[in-house]
């Protein structure tokens, strides 16, 4: 298996966070494409990633993870591995501190490493569900819900 035995452990949060995942996926979003590659075409034996509109992505550069409003984002992402089942790579968690207002905050990059998986299987194509967050260099881990189309 890609994933190591801390990410076994994570299955039970990530369970939580899949029964989350589909009740916010009534949630209308924006129209905002939510992710930007480097011109890969998914397909093939790889998983993608979503973006905020459904649409697959191999490796993308951006992921939005707040596809209402796009104050939460990964950007400069640089992948080391991208299998069937997962990936892993290292970017800048960027979050928006919303003072004195989300429309003119300011954006707070943290550098992270970035572990995706958890896939499913939507119409032929492997979609990895779950995104797993974590400071360079520190602690804390935070679980991300990806978009799965339906």
């Amino acid at each position: 298996m890609w994933y190591s035995m801390s990410m076994h452990r994570r299955l039970g949060a990530v369970a939580a966070i899949a029964v989350l995942g589909l009740s916010l996926s009534a949630c209308g979003n924006r129209g905002t494409a939510g992710i930007t590659g480097i011109g890969q075409k998914p397909g093939g034996h790889l998983a993608v990633i979503a973006d905020c509109g459904g649409n697959p992505s191999v490796k993308p550069t951006t992921i939005v993870l707040s596809c209402a409003d796009a104050n939460v984002l990964l950007n400069e992402l640089h992948w080391t591995t991208w299998t069937a089942t997962g990936a892993t790579g290292r970017g800048q968690l960027s979050t928006n501190d919303c003072t004195p207002s989300c429309a003119s905050g300011t954006f707070n990059q943290v550098p992270v490493t970035v572990t995706a998986g958890v896939p499913v299987n939507v119409k032929g194509e492997s979609y990895l569900s779950i995104l797993f967050t974590t400071p360079t260099g520190g602690t804390g881990e935070t679980a991300h819900q990806l978009t799965v189309p339906k």
